[in-house]
């Protein structure tokens, strides 16, 4: 009955939302996501971003989880880490940012603005 409840009453994603569904204990940062493709009073079907595999699961196991719903996060932080050969020039690295502050003004409607950027080695 919880999962019935908190599905109808709090309505933590809607039909096509993206979302990471994980332990409410979970500190690591999500990396599984689904999109939400049917709800029902008792269960929940999605289908996984990166394979298409579509799963059910009741609506019960998912009111004690944690949802991230990215459809309604907008202009979240998001950690994207890169490799780059070792061979890369600082002025190849600097074009790369440079690239990626233009993408980033060029669709201010997604995202805010690049917070960091920096070089591990």
């Amino acid at each position: 009955i919880d999962g019935v409840l908190m599905i109808a009453m709090q309505r933590p994603f809607d039909l096509g939302d993206r979302v990471c569904i994980t332990s409410p204990t979970c500190s690591e940062p999500p990396s599984e996501t689904w999109f939400i493709e049917d709800v029902s009073l008792w269960k929940t079907t999605l289908r996984h971003a990166a394979s298409n595999q579509v799963s059910t699961v009741t609506n019960g196991a998912i009111a004690s989880s944690r949802i991230i719903n990215y459809a309604r996060s907008q202009k979240a932080l998001v950690n994207l880490p890169l490799l780059f050969r070792s061979e890369a020039s600082g002025q190849q690295i600097s074009l790369f940012r440079a690239a990626v502050e233009k993408f980033i003004k060029d669709n201010p409607r997604v995202w805010a603005s690049l917070v960091t950027f920096f070089i591990v080695k």
